[in-house]
């Protein structure tokens, strides 16, 4: 989980910063790369936990998988 609040910290802090802004386009657009930054790293996380979570069903705790490794 750490590693990923370290890469979504600076995007979640530019999407903030902007958030409310209607004068400074430089930032708005900061905060919207951030916004799509922070989605595609979401979409990226929930592949990642259904693969680990789909892998878990397929090796039930106490068998050996073909490794060897329970």
């Amino acid at each position: 989980m750490r590693r990923i609040g370290q890469r979504a910290a600076p995007a979640l802090l530019a999407w903030r910063l902007g958030k409310y802004e209607t004068s400074d386009a430089p930032l708005r657009d900061l905060s919207r790369a951030g916004r799509n930054y922070i989605g595609h790293l979401q979409t990226e996380w929930l592949r990642s936990r259904q693969l680990r979570a789909g892998h878990m069903r397929q090796v039930p705790v106490g068998r050996k998988t073909s490794e060897g490794q329970e």
